[in-house]
């Protein structure tokens, strides 16, 4: 080999070496920017809110003690009282610990896999997550999953790398998450008890020394595990054990589960993407067998383990699609793991076809296509306070959560709509904070306006899903319907008042008593002897412009 092809050689692999880095922190910069977009805005509602009352309502020690009727989590709910104490609290606050965790698991997840995937694989690893929506989604809402499911992701990995290596030292990655894991969500305990057992068979198999001082290091690292668990776990296990089985076997997972959930796990709705999706996947799934056959069995057997709990155990709703995926978070890394190297392979094949001309073109093809078809454009337009809203993240289909809409609907919000987007800020009132009875996700996906969420209870008792006024001031998206000072800070346009919003719920909504006509009717008049005639009126809303002058201009509804 002459000097010239050397120096070829080299220059070609910095070029390799330059566009590999450009690529990634592309990847990260898009992943980054999808998880952080308008997330000040979005309310905090549904699940977010359980935790919240428990930290806002209790001690310390009950915290500690206690996982609640609603589980919430224990370490978040801890953070959470914290920054209450601290006069901390707020939307950013509240979701700051899991985006932190989405955006690590872009980081870190595809670096520990590094050595056991091929380059390419790790790439479009690090890309698929960073696009997925489900992962998304779960950076962006105030619960433990994404943290749960990364921190178990990374230690069974990191298990496996130890295993693998000369190292005797104990595997302290794995301990930590395998005891942080399921603290945050005790769902992720079958994938974080299993790897043990499977690897500790694998050394007994082998035989020999070094699997004897593997097994040993093992055993002390469960030890440490088990410890850790029931320092953390055991008092609230045995205070309030009864709270969980309340949750055990409520559910059936039937094939609609499965069909529906495979297709959150891909990221989109259309049948002719996600039938070439689990042909890549099972392409991977081979490809490791052939390259990393023991790797390979280890995450599927994982994976299994932790589908099989799901089943066996089948806690409650986990018949819908996004609740059965959400106790097996975990496995979608897994999953898309062996996805990235299907496609890689598949590339492969491509460029060596094309003489290395198309060389990365496949991938960068089939992540556009799964980008373009998912639900990323839908969700993610501007403003939506509601990103987390089931009407996006139940199901990827457009029209598949028609029955979450309003059921009736003012004129006023297509009036609202012929308004610039954005423009104009809106204050909602009341509110229903359960996704299945809040129909203003589905109004902002018409009317296209910056809203907040109005309380309307009594300021010494709040109402269901409301706060206390000291802690409301905290959060930006929340107002009360009294609070003037608010009201011009937040520079409102428009307060709407509902009428009786159970009517405007769609059919079959679990509709309660509350929130609606009495204590609005009381409002309507505090709010017609401060403003006069209101801007618009019709049978279901009452709207008051706070702005007379911005208002005049924009003419009648």
């Amino acid at each position: 080999m002459n000097q010239a092809t050397t120096s070829e050689i080299k220059t070609s692999s910095r070029i390799r070496s330059t566009s590999t880095i450009t690529g990634i922190l592309a990847v990260l910069f898009i992943g980054g920017a999808l998880r952080l977009d308008a997330i000040g805005g979005q309310i905090v509602a549904d699940d977010e809110l359980h935790a919240l009352r428990v930290a806002a309502s209790r001690s310390y020690g009950f915290i500690l003690s206690h996982f609640g009727h609603s589980d919430h989590c224990i370490p978040l709910t801890l953070f959470y009282k914290t920054t209450i104490d601290l006069g901390l609290i707020s939307e950013w606050t509240m979701r700051a610990p899991v985006l932190l965790f989405g955006i690590f698991a872009l980081l870190v997840c595809p670096w520990t896999v590094r050595k056991l995937f091929s380059q390419g694989t790790t790439i479009t690893l690090t890309a698929l997550l960073a696009i997925s929506p489900t992962f998304i989604y779960y950076s962006r809402y105030a619960r433990p999953y994404m943290i749960a499911s990364a921190a178990a992701f990374v230690g069974i990995l990191a298990l496996f790398r130890w295993f693998q290596s000369s190292k005797e030292t104990p595997p302290w990655i794995w301990v930590t998450c395998a005891i942080l894991a399921p603290y945050f969500h005790l769902t992720t305990l079958p994938m974080m008890l299993m790897p043990p057992i499977l690897l500790g068979f694998w050394a007994i198999c082998k035989q020999g020394k070094a699997a004897r001082s593997k097994l040993r290091g093992m055993l002390f690292a469960s030890e440490l595990i088990a410890l850790g668990l029931v320092l953390l776990l055991g008092v609230p296990f045995f205070y309030d054990g009864a709270n969980l089985s309340e949750k055990v076997g409520g559910g059936k997972i039937g094939l609609a589960t499965i069909i529906g959930s495979t297709k959150l796990s891909f990221g989109t709705h259309v049948p002719w993407i996600v039938l070439p999706a689990l042909f890549l996947l099972i392409w991977g799934v081979l490809t490791g067998f052939r390259k990393q056959q023991g790797f390979t069995v280890y995450l599927l057997l994982l994976g299994l383990t932790q589908v099989a709990a799901t089943i066996l155990v089948h806690p409650s709703q986990v018949n819908d699609p996004v609740i059965f995926l959400r106790y097996c978070l975990p496995c979608l890394f897994i999953l898309l793991s062996f996805f990235a190297c299907g496609i890689d392979e598949l590339d492969g094949k491509i460029a060596r076809i094309t003489s290395s001309r198309l060389q990365g073109a496949t991938a960068l093809f089939v992540l556009t296509g799964l980008f373009l078809a998912g639900p990323i454009q839908r969700t993610y337009f501007h403003p939506n306070n509601w990103t987390n809203h089931a009407i996006y993240q139940y199901s990827y289909h457009p029209k598949a959560q028609g029955h979450l809409k309003p059921e009736l609907s003012s004129e006023f919000y297509n009036f609202l709509r012929q308004q610039p987007r954005g423009s104009l800020r809106i204050v909602e009132a009341p509110w229903y904070p359960e996704w299945s009875r809040n129909v203003y996700g589905g109004y902002q996906e018409k009317h296209r306006q910056t809203m907040l969420v109005g309380f309307v209870g009594n300021l010494n008792k709040p109402r269901e899903g409301e706060l206390s006024p000291d802690l409301t001031r905290h959060f930006k998206n929340y107002v009360w319907l009294d609070d003037w000072d608010r009201m011009k800070e937040r520079r409102i346009d428009f307060v709407i008042l509902h009428k009786n919003l159970a009517q405007e719920l769609p059919s079959g909504a679990n509709v309660q008593p509350e929130p609606v006509t009495s204590p609005m009717t009381s409002w309507m008049t505090r709010y017609q002897s401060r403003y006069s005639t209101p801007f618009f009126e019709d049978s279901i809303i009452m709207v008051f412009d706070l702005r007379p002058s911005l208002s005049s201009a924009l003419g009648t509804p």
